[in-house]
């Protein structure tokens, strides 16, 4: 499984030093993240060649191209959504993401899940123009929030041009069994991010390094596996918790060194599932 660096991890970091950080640390890409100040779409299509080539000398790739805000509000924005796609393409990625659209599965009406829907139809057509996947993520406070959720948006989508980013832990902290994934989601998944957390009561939650919080991801990596699953996995590396203070680094808000500790943790974690399927 090919591991890419979330550039959620610092949010100053270019696209050059993204890489040159990911590459050094021994990640095998990035997920690059489109957003104020530094990655925007206008600043980055003035240096897509470059960036193409400085990634192809380090031996890493840009796998996947995010967005923040909800697939609807980028349906309703079609030229800026056409010129994000270019520019995922444009980089070598193989994946454009978002999250879905609010609100959380619970408070959601057939009228919302029918919105979202449609609207990832439609971004998803324009990314398959371009040879690219739509991969809607499976997140808190949308109507992917949960499994059921998550299905019944596929449902609804009902479009071969419409695939799934899957979070496990944004499941899990929402109140899904780490292990209850099941063949309908896995085989639209493209994508799997990677996190650590904690269930705070049953409306809250909080963020931690991996190996901290309550994640599993040995056992999650066996039941993906089993499933079929074979493509990248993207560490976030969330940094909003006092618990990066147990990483080894003279500074627990050091990207570098939270990168370095999730993506070693994360590998031992792949090397347990195997072992789990012996």
């Amino acid at each position: 499984m090919k591991v890419a660096l979330s550039t959620q991890v610092c949010r100053e970091w270019d696209v050059e030093h993204s890489l040159r950080t990911a590459a050094r640390i021994g990640y095998d890409g990035i997920e690059l993240l489109i957003w104020e100040p530094v990655t925007t779409v206008e600043k980055v299509q003035p240096v897509i060649a470059e960036m193409k080539s400085l990634a192809a000398r380090l031996g890493v790739e840009v796998p996947v191209l995010t967005l923040g805000d909800a697939i609807t509000q980028y349906a309703a924005q079609p030229a800026y959504w056409r010129s994000f796609v270019q520019v995922a393409a444009g980089l070598g990625a193989g994946i454009v993401k978002t999250p879905a659209a609010p609100p959380s599965s619970r408070e959601a009406s057939d009228a919302d899940f029918q919105a979202a829907a449609l609207a990832a139809r439609q971004c998803g057509q324009v990314a398959a123009e371009h040879g690219l996947k739509l991969a809607c993520e499976t997140h808190m406070g949308m109507v992917t929030n949960s499994i059921a959720g998550t299905l019944r948006f596929l449902e609804y989508a009902a479009c071969d041009d419409v695939y799934l980013t899957l979070d496990v832990c944004n499941l899990y902290v929402n109140g899904d069994d780490q292990l209850a994934v099941g063949e309908a989601l896995a085989e639209r998944t493209v994508l799997l991010h990677v996190k650590d957390g904690k269930r705070v009561g049953s409306e809250a939650w909080s963020w931690h390094p991996l190996g901290l919080g309550e994640m599993d991801w040995a056992a999650v990596l066996a039941r993906l596996d089993k499933l079929g699953y074979r493509g990248w996995a993207s560490i976030e590396c969330l940094l909003f918790h006092d618990d990066y203070v147990h990483v080894d680094s003279p500074n627990c808000t050091d990207p570098e060194a939270i990168a370095a500790h999730d993506l070693r943790v994360f590998r031992e974690a792949v090397a347990a599932s195997a072992e789990t399927e012996r």
